[in-house]
C-alpha cells in the first residue's frame, strides 16, 4: 500500500474510523493500521527535525499529564491495561504534536482543512446514503448508525466536523459543502444524537458570528443553519418528552443510573483514581449488572475522575479550557479566523465529554482529529500558514 506524504492526514484518520465500523474485515484492518499509522506519525516527529519540531518535548503541562498517567500504573486495578493505554496516548501525542505539526508546517493549514473536510464529508455522505438505502443493519434500537457500531459514533463525528464543513462552504461557496451540511443535519436527526446536535448548534452559531462579514445574506444564514436546527431541536424535545412518558429507561436515564453508581466508586479513590484506562471495564471489575448495555463511564468527566482522580480531572479540563480561550482571544485580537475555528472545535470536545467517554481514548474515530486542533491552538502562532493568512 503506497501512502503519499501529501495525503497523510487522510491516511492518519481513515483507519480509526474503519475500526469503528460494523463490517468485521474493515474493522479488523482499521484496528491494526490505526496504530501503525500513528506509529509512523510519531516516528516522523523524531525523524523530521526542522526548527520548532521537537518543541512538543518541552510542553511541560503535557509531560506532567503523561507522568501522572505513567505513575497510575503503579496503583492501577489493571496495570497491564494502564500501560497499554499509556503507550497509545504517547503515540497519539507524538503523532499530533510532532508529526502532524511538521506536516502542516510543510503543506499549510488550508490543505489540511481541505483534505480533512472532504475525507470526513465522504464518510458521512456514504454512511448516510448506503446506510439508509443499501445496508441492512443500519439501525440500532430505532437510531440510525449506518456502517458504524454505535449511533453515537456517527453523531459525534458529525458534531465535531460540522463547524469545519460550514466554514468550508463560507470560504469556497461550494455546493458540495451545502449537501454535506444538510447530510450532517439529517444524520443527527435520524441517529437521535442529542449531544451531536448541541455540538452542531453551539459551534456553528459561533462560527457564523466570527465569519459574519463573509456570510452573503440573512437568507443564506437561515437556509444553512437556523431553520433545520430549529426543526430538529423541536423534534428532539418532543421525542424526549414522548420517550420519557412511555419508557423510563431511555438513554439519558440509563446514563444517570451509571453515573450515580460511578460517583460512589470515584469516592473510593478520589485523589488518584483506579488507574488510567480502567474505566472501560468498570462494570465487569465490580461485577455490576446495570440491566442495560453501557460502555464504560458514559462520560469523559466521570471516566477521567474514575481513572485518575478528581484533582487531575479538574486540572486536565482547566488546561484544555485555557488553551481554547487563549486561541479564541488570539483569533479575536488578531482577526484570525483560523484560531477562532480551532477554539470552537476544542470547546466542542467539552460538550462531547458530557455523554461519551472518548477523551482518554487514543484510537477512537475523533481523537486524532481533536488533538491536532489542540496542537494548532498551542503552536499555531509559529506556523506561517496560520499566522500570516487569517481566513
Amino acid at each position: 500500500m503506497k501512502i503519499s506524504i501529501r495525503s497523510f492526514p487522510i491516511w492518519f484518520g481513515i483507519f480509526p474510523i474503519m475500526a469503528a465500523l460494523q463490517i468485521d474485515i474493515l474493522s479488523s484492518i482499521g484496528e491494526i493500521f490505526r496504530w501503525i499509522l500513528m506509529f509512523v506519525a510519531a516516528c516522523g516527529a523524531l525523524i523530521w527535525r526542522p526548527k520548532h519540531n521537537l518543541e512538543f518535548l518541552k510542553n511541560y503541562w503535557a509531560l506532567f499529564i503523561l507522568i501522572i498517567i505513567s505513575l497510575s500504573a503503579v496503583w492501577s486495578i489493571n496495570p497491564s491495561q494502564s500501560i497499554y493505554k499509556l503507550i497509545s496516548i504517547i503515540l497519539l501525542y507524538m503523532a499530533c504534536f510532532g508529526g502532524m505539526r511538521h506536516w502542516i508546517n510543510i503543506y499549510g493549514i488550508e490543505l489540511f482543512l481541505s483534505q480533512i473536510s472532504i475525507f470526513i464529508s465522504l464518510v458521512i455522505l456514504l454512511n448516510f446514503l448506503l446506510g439508509l438505502f443499501v445496508y441492512q443493519s443500519s439501525w440500532l434500537m430505532g437510531s440510525f448508525r449506518g456502517f458504524f457500531v454505535n449511533p453515537n459514533q456517527i453523531a459525534l463525528l458529525a458534531g465535531f466536523i460540522s463547524p469545519l464543513i460550514l466554514r468550508q462552504y463560507i470560504v469556497t461557496s461550494s455546493i458540495f459543502y451545502i449537501v454535506i451540511f444538510f447530510t450532517i443535519i439529517l444524520t443527527l436527526f435520524l441517529s437521535n444524537g442529542r449531544t451531536g446536535i448541541i455540538m452542531t448548534f453551539f459551534s456553528c452559531v459561533l462560527l457564523l458570528i466570527s465569519y459574519r462579514s463573509q456570510v452573503r445574506s440573512i437568507s443564506t444564514f437561515l437556509l444553512l443553519f437556523i431553520f433545520p436546527i430549529i426543526i430538529i431541536l423541536f423534534y428532539q424535545w418532543f421525542y424526549g418528552i414522548y420517550e420519557g412518558i412511555i419508557n423510563t429507561e431511555n438513554l439519558l436515564s440509563n446514563r444517570q443510573i451509571a453515573w450515580d453508581i460511578l460517583k460512589y466508586k470515584i469516592q473510593d479513590r478520589p485523589l488518584f483514581g483506579h488507574g488510567f484506562g480502567t474505566d472501560a471495564g468498570v462494570w465487569k471489575y465490580y461485577e455490576i449488572d446495570l440491566g442495560f448495555r453501557m460502555h464504560g463511564a458514559a462520560s469523559s468527566y466521570y471516566g477521567l475522575a474514575y481513572q485518575l482522580g478528581i484533582p487531575f480531572t479538574i486540572f486536565f479540563f482547566t488546561i484544555l479550557a485555557f488553551i481554547a480561550i487563549k486561541a479564541l482571544f488570539i483569533g479575536i485580537s488578531k482577526n484570525n479566523n483560523y484560531f477562532i475555528l480551532i477554539s470552537i472545535i476544542i470547546m466542542n470536545g467539552f460538550l462531547a465529554s458530557f455523554t461519551e467517554p472518548w477523551i482518554s481514548s487514543a484510537g477512537n474515530a475523533y481523537s486524532w482529529f481533536y488533538w491536532i486542533f489542540v496542537m494548532l491552538a498551542i503552536y499555531g502562532k509559529n506556523i506561517d500558514s496560520i499566522k500570516n493568512k487569517p481566513n
